[in-house]
């Protein structure tokens, strides 16, 4: 899925193993929104200004419905969620300014289950990742950590890289997971 978050505009389409992309459906959304993210269930939008959300399914060929609509109000989402991340055991929901975490889940009909509020964690990650063994936190000092979320939304940190010339090097812009490992990128030079 393509989309652009000032008109709404969408792709949807497929890479075959030789890197061709084979578009298959041109989409209209709503503008503003901040994090689209794929859960197992579904596919979770989000809006970090207004705390607006929505959930729905994507068929192979790239029709959307959509399940639920979460308005902004005390029920819904809070607004300010800088990182949604889906781990192995849920979705993880992260505010850089003061480290507030949420952990929950999505059902199939896209209703959302708050299982826990985390506090405890560090303020100012820029980047956070998951992996298939656990989730990745960067900071763009270089600052790094490692851990671990159960489905009861418990995380166990499991290792921290200090800031150091044998630690992540700073300012990488981008950190993805992929079948075969972390790439990491940097816009300024293209490292």
């Amino acid at each position: 899925l393509f989309y652009n978050t000032s008109n709404g505009l969408s792709a949807f389409g497929t890479f075959d193993t030789g890197g061709n992309f084979t578009q298959l459906r041109v989409l209209s959304f709503s503008t503003g929104w901040s994090h689209i993210v794929k859960t197992p269930t579904g596919v979770f939008f989000y809006n970090k200004t207004t705390g607006l959300a929505a959930f729905g399914k994507f068929s192979t060929t790239g029709g959307f419905t959509q399940l639920k609509t979460f308005p902004v109000s005390p029920t819904g989402f809070a607004a300010g969620w800088t990182h949604i991340i889906n781990t192995a055991n849920g979705v993880y929901l992260y505010r850089a300014t003061d480290g507030l975490g949420a952990f929950g889940r999505f059902d199939a009909s896209g209703n959302w289950t708050l299982i826990k509020i985390l506090s405890g964690f560090s303020s100012g990650w820029s980047l956070i990742t998951n992996t298939k063994n656990g989730v990745f936190f960067y900071k763009s000092t270089g600052l790094a950590a490692f851990g671990t979320f159960d489905v009861n939304g418990n995380f166990t940190q499991l290792k921290t890289f200090p800031v150091s010339p044998t630690g992540f090097a700073p300012n990488w812009t981008s950190i993805i997971n992929t079948p075969t490992g972390v790439f990491l990128y940097r816009a300024s030079d293209g490292l």
